[in-house]
């Protein structure tokens, strides 16, 4: 899902999905998508930044605070999926119980990076649980951006060669179409080339 997805738009909802989340180990950032922005800060246009975990967590319970920074640092050291609830105080929204599910591992940069959704459980839960869950060697995290430029400029490319099409100038209608050959062309030859073991990720594997 992309930064302009919106997940109260979707079926996400019906589960109490609210939002996607991406946490950089290296930086101590995190990105949230559209629905992940609005929920947490009531802000859409924070979608997609990197954000300091300290903002991040500034929302939290205090006495869930914490709790849940032990257990992000463990995340972080030693990788797999990840499941927990606490509370968290939003000025828009109030209190509210939430659980953050997830998974922490390596990327295709061999940077540990975790990956999840925020899930909104008020209405189900009282008090807050934690159930981690630990591995003794740190996974390898299948290469799956939160935020996909090439996949956006398409869409982008799709409705501005629609727009164009009403213009009647075909100058404009070929540069568009060109525009989307290569936009697609690149989406395809990254796909083909993510399918190919690349040189030396055998070792790092290992």
């Amino acid at each position: 899902m992309d930064s302009g997805s919106h997940c109260p738009a979707t079926a996400l909802a019906a589960a109490g999905i609210v939002g996607q989340w991406e946490i950089d180990g290296d930086s101590q950032t995190v990105r949230l998508d559209r629905a992940g922005a609005l929920y947490r800060f009531g802000n859409e246009a924070l979608a997609g930044v990197d954000l300091p975990v300290d903002v991040i967590v500034a929302v939290c319970h205090p006495d869930d605070l914490e709790r849940i920074s032990a257990y992000q640092q463990m995340c972080l050291e030693r990788g797999g999926p990840s499941l927990i609830d606490h509370r968290v105080i939003l000025p828009h929204l109030g209190l509210r119980h939430i659980q953050v599910r997830g998974f922490y591992g390596l990327n295709e940069r061999n940077r540990v990076v975790g990956r999840g959704v925020l899930i909104d459980m008020t209405e189900l839960v009282g008090e807050p649980a934690v159930t981690p869950r630990v591995r003794a060697d740190m996974p390898r995290l299948p290469y799956a951006p939160l935020f996909d430029p090439l996949a956006e400029a398409a869409a982008h490319g799709v409705e501005v060669r629609e727009a164009l099409g009403q213009t009647g100038h075909g100058a404009l209608r070929l540069a568009a179409d060109l525009l989307l050959f290569e936009i697609n062309t690149a989406l395809a030859e990254r796909l083909t080339v993510s399918d190919k073991p690349q040189p030396g990720t055998a070792d790092k594997a290992g």
